[in-house]
């Protein structure tokens, strides 16, 4: 499904969510690899 945006504030708000996502999906990342060191240290 492809939807465009036309407005400069569609792409806008389409960019931040994205960065947002993209934050989201780093951040579970270094949490699992920081959970997975503190089962092994333990």
């Amino acid at each position: 499904m492809f939807i465009h945006n036309s407005t400069n504030i569609g792409n806008y708000i389409e960019s931040v969510r994205n960065k947002k996502t993209q934050k989201e999906l780093l951040f579970g990342f270094f949490h699992k690899i920081y959970y997975n060191l503190k089962i092994i240290h333990c």
